[in-house]
């Protein structure tokens, strides 16, 4: 759903690409990545490894396939760092394995977005479905047995059907500041980035009329793989140095080598209540 501000302007602050390596695709991130800068919105870009062929060849074939789509993406995500088309937006690349369309649903209902941008074309492509008018004319049953239970989904949105409610100014789940790097970057020079990164959180936490007493440490590797760290006090945070404290000691909590490397780091309460 979108929201809008009390001028009636729509309002995006997540986006969803669903994306497949296609050149149809590698245009639509690029339209994509504009929306995403000029609302000032999260981008989640997403490529689902189809369970179909592989799950028919076997659990290797499967593993192999996983592993070279999250290498694709990691050269995705450095090519669009070096190129500067990332600079200044917040992201997340996603990489599932299952029923593309299903799982593009999930994601949508796990991280509540608010835009969904289809890159991916080849089974539209197959119907002869370019536009919202082609889809239209393709019936129920014939949408459901080529993306299953989506399908109906489909067949909703191409003749304006939505029942979800509409929530004008949805309240923000939760505040976080991250930094993705050019370059795996050692655990052990992370503490600077962690109190540049809690800053800018206790900053924007400041503009918000609710408070939150969990502080959550997010660390990603080239390979996609997160590593999060917790914590719950008794009240939240009452300064910048405390949210810092916080977030450095979640670090050691890690137990991990000196010698890690990691591509991304997070710092930001969770959970936000009213006082």
């Amino acid at each position: 759903m979108l929201s809008s501000n009390p001028s009636g302007e729509i309002g995006i602050k997540s986006i969803l690409i669903a994306y497949d390596f296609s050149e149809a695709s590698r245009k639509t991130l690029r339209h994509s990545l504009a929306i995403a800068r000029h609302y000032g919105a999260k981008l989640h870009l997403a490529y689902v490894v189809s369970s179909i062929g592989y799950g028919i060849a076997g659990p290797e074939a499967s593993r192999l396939a996983a592993e070279g789509s999250q290498r694709d993406m990691h050269q995705l995500e450095t090519d669009l760092l070096k190129s500067g088309e990332l600079a200044g937006l917040q992201y997340e690349f996603v990489v599932r394995e299952g029923n593309v369309w299903e799982q593009i649903q999930l994601i949508v209902e796990q991280k509540r977005l608010d835009a969904v941008v289809m890159g991916t074309h080849k089974k539209l492509k197959q119907l002869e479905v370019q536009t919202i008018a082609d889809l239209r004319r393709l019936d129920l049953a014939t949408l459901e047995d080529r993306f299953g239970r989506y399908g109906l989904r489909l067949y909703e949105l191409a003749r304006g059907i939505d029942n979800s409610e509409v929530v004008p100014d949805r309240p923000t789940q939760s505040i976080s500041a991250e930094d993705t790097f050019e370059q795996d970057v050692l655990l052990s020079e992370m503490e600077p980035m962690i109190r540049k990164l809690a800053a800018h959180t206790w900053a924007a936490s400041r503009k918000e009329s609710r408070i939150a007493r969990t502080v959550v440490l997010k660390l990603k590797t080239s390979e996609f793989k997160i590593l999060t760290r917790s914590h719950t006090a008794g009240s939240p945070p009452a300064s910048c140095e405390e949210l810092t404290n916080i977030a450095l000691s979640l670090l050691q909590r890690l137990g991990l080598s000196q010698h890690q490397r990691f591509r991304l780091v997070g710092v930001g309460p969770e959970q936000l209540l009213l006082p």
